[in-house]
């Protein structure tokens, strides 16, 4: 029979691990984005559950943890690891139900928000789930299917345009509800709504044809330092057709272009007023200013 403070203690060490591996994750999401290559870590291997509500990892004693804890933790006798497995549901589990429901899953928190906006992003570097269908949030068997059609936009093909499309709902119901918390905060928005809107510029903007632009028109030189933040890990393509995606993007998709251009004006409002000084914030500058 384990005391409160073991239970506390088993409990707490378990979530430090689980928050760990996200954060972890994460950070391997945010490199993903802003060198505009695939990730390193793959979703298929991703089987964390969902982190617990703040205030019950704010806690600072047994006492604390005790009175709010769901009573099936605090009552459990020996196995409080089996236990709590049953109570807590896997991100990929939670991001799937998300994604085939469009109904956001209950009770997240914004950390949780956070994992689970990043889960349907890294699609956009798993070509199967619009070359196959694009509404299914698992892939077949197999690693990373790498495109074919480099020199081609990817607004001229319809898996691509419906997969979009649905990630953009998405990310609608994830942005309503951290507007929600936002209005319920007196109008103090949350590091979540610059992922949204980041999210936005990632999957409706060519980024890797606007870096080859940049860096035909402005060749890196001199010491590294002095480069822009994608010279350090893109290499420009002399053969690539940036131009006429570009211009492609602008008429073409001229709906989904103009979408993109609020978005990056919104990057550059929320990061002026609330800036936390985050790691993607810069990017997110560099990023929002070549769209504009």
């Amino acid at each position: 029979q384990q005391s409160p403070d073991q239970k506390w203690l088993a409990w707490r060490f378990r979530e430090t691990r689980r928050r760990t591996g996200l954060f972890i994750w994460l950070n391997d999401c945010f490199l993903a984005i802003m060198t505009e290559n695939p990730p390193t870590l793959l979703s298929r291997t991703f089987n964390l559950r969902i982190p617990c509500q703040e205030d019950l990892w704010q806690a600072g004693s047994a006492q604390d943890w005790a009175c709010i804890a769901p009573s099936l933790l605090i009552n459990a006798e020996n196995d409080l690891y089996a236990t709590e497995k049953a109570d807590r549901a896997l991100v990929w589990d939670l991001s799937q139900e998300f994604w085939q429901q469009l109904r956001r899953p209950e009770p997240t928190t914004q950390f949780a928000t956070l994992v689970i906006l990043h889960v349907i992003l890294r699609q956009k570097w798993e070509p199967d789930h619009y070359k196959n269908d694009a509404l299914n949030l698992v892939t077949a068997d197999g690693l990373q299917v790498s495109w074919t059609h480099r020199n081609r936009y990817y607004g001229e093909f319809t898996e691509f345009m419906r997969w979009r499309n649905h990630t953009c709902d998405c990310l609608d119901i994830l942005h309503w509800e951290a507007l929600s918390e936002a209005n319920r905060a007196g109008g103090l928005e949350g590091p979540n709504l610059l992922q949204l809107h980041l999210a936005r510029l990632v999957i409706l903007v060519p980024v890797r044809d606007l870096f080859d632009r940049v860096s035909a028109l402005n060749p890196p030189s001199g010491p590294p330092n002095n480069h822009l933040p994608h010279s350090l890990y893109h290499l420009a393509n002399p053969n690539s057709r940036w131009n006429r995606i570009l211009f492609n993007w602008g008429h073409q998709d001229r709906y989904k272009a103009r979408l993109a251009a609020v978005h990056a004006g919104a990057v550059l409002w929320h990061i002026r007023r609330y800036s936390v000084a985050s790691l993607i914030e810069p990017y997110s500058i560099f990023l929002a200013t070549l769209t504009l």
